[in-house]
């Protein structure tokens, strides 16, 4: 059933056909559309909407006429045939051989007198069969006669001229047909799970320990430090009152709890404070190809062209080394002899290429072996 609106419909009248609705706004059927509220929570997604209906086939072009066909070239004459030749002479037949004579046929018994069936007289004994002739000789084979002359290959026929190709025909385009309404769109399906978080870059190389200050007298461990002390300490409790100097310890007796200072020797002075590491990456510029060294270890290569090749016999578990390409294109890192050099995440091994202005962190995990990570390291 196809489209069929409402004669004299009244303001804002609704017609819905196959999932979809019209409203009349006073002089055309506009599709009904409504006003759009607070975003409410994500509904579930609604089943597709029907599909319109197909329009009718466009008409099939008219097929152009056949083109002509060419004229058959004319036919070679047939070759001469060559001479037969001679037959060979046919050898003489051989001597038919003796024929052994006949031998001698055996004697018929009597005939019994006729009446009842009698038994059936004996048999008489076969005569003996005569010697088989002797097989005369073959004949010997006629010479075979020599094979005539072959005649002459026959002139080919020249090639028919090629026939003209038929025009080509022009088939004119159906009309496309009218496309059907569109199905009504479902409600909006839920949201998609979010992606995943990108890689995150590599951590920056930790600054050297400063050394360590020489120790004071030995105290208690896991001691808190403060001016007030503690509340609810059980039995055995201790801290380090900042306003004494002194450690104090939480005691339990038959009368109640208290707290009593643990030590009444002087406390040793505070040891010095280290040195603070440093607060930045070290960096060793490079303008050529360049095998990395032992010295290069916790350092950055700020290289600009020739690529990085990573030895074998140079570095232990735990050494890193990073390497910036300071250019604007590609630059390898080479897996040395004997190396092999992961790409972090995966099991692949080999030559990485670092793109431009990518930075790359490359790990040692074992005995000639690394991990390769950074930004733009393929």
């Amino acid at each position: 059933m196809a489209l069929n609106f409402p004669q004299n419909p009244s303001l804002d009248q609704v017609y819905t056909y196959n999932g979809w609705s019209w409203r009349w706004n006073g002089s055309a059927w506009v599709t009904n559309t409504l006003i759009v509220g607070p975003t409410g929570a994500t509904g579930a997604q609604g089943t597709t909407g029907a599909t319109g209906i197909q329009g009718p086939t466009g008409a099939i072009g008219v097929t152009g006429a056949t083109g002509v066909v060419g004229v058959t070239g004319a036919t070679g004459a047939v070759g001469v045939t060559g001479a037969t030749g001679v037959v060979g002479v046919t050898g003489a037949t051989g001597a038919v051989g003796v024929t052994g004579a006949t031998g001698v046929q055996g004697i018929q018994g009597a005939t019994g007198p006729t009446g009842p069936q009698g038994n059936v007289g004996v048999t008489g004994a076969t005569g003996v069969q005569g010697p088989v002739g002797v097989t005369g000789a073959t004949g010997a084979v006629g010479v075979t006669g020599a094979t005539g002359v072959q005649g002459p290959v026959g002139v080919t026929g020249a090639t028919g001229a090629i026939g003209v190709t038929g025009a080509t025909g022009v088939g004119i385009t159906g009309a496309t047909g009218v496309q059907g309404p569109q199905g009504a769109t479902g409600p909006t399906g839920p949201v998609g799970v979010t992606g995943a978080t990108g890689v995150q870059g590599p951590t920056g190389v930790q600054g050297a320990t400063g050394p360590t200050g020489p120790a004071g007298a030995t105290g208690g461990s896991n001691i808190p430090t403060t001016g007030t002390a503690p509340s609810s300490p059980v039995d055995g409790d201790l801290y380090w009152d900042t306003e004494t100097g002194t450690i104090k310890i939480w005691y339990v007796d038959q009368d109640g709890g208290q707290w009593v200072d643990a030590l009444t020797g002087s406390v040793g002075p505070q040891g010095a404070t280290g040195a603070t590491g440093p607060t930045n990456v070290p960096a060793n510029s490079q303008t050529a190809a360049y095998t990395l060294q032992s010295t290069d270890v916790g350092k950055y290569i700020n290289i600009t062209t020739g690529g990085v090749t990573v030895p074998s016999g140079i570095f232990s578990s735990g050494d890193v080394v990073s390497i910036y390409n300071n250019s604007g294109s590609n630059q390898t890192i080479t897996q040395g002899t004997s190396v092999t050099m992961y790409l972090g995440g995966t099991a692949t091994t080999g030559n990485r290429t670092l793109a431009q202005r990518g930075v790359a962190t490359i790990l040692c995990v074992g005995t000639n072996t690394f991990v390769s990570m950074g930004i733009g390291l393929t």
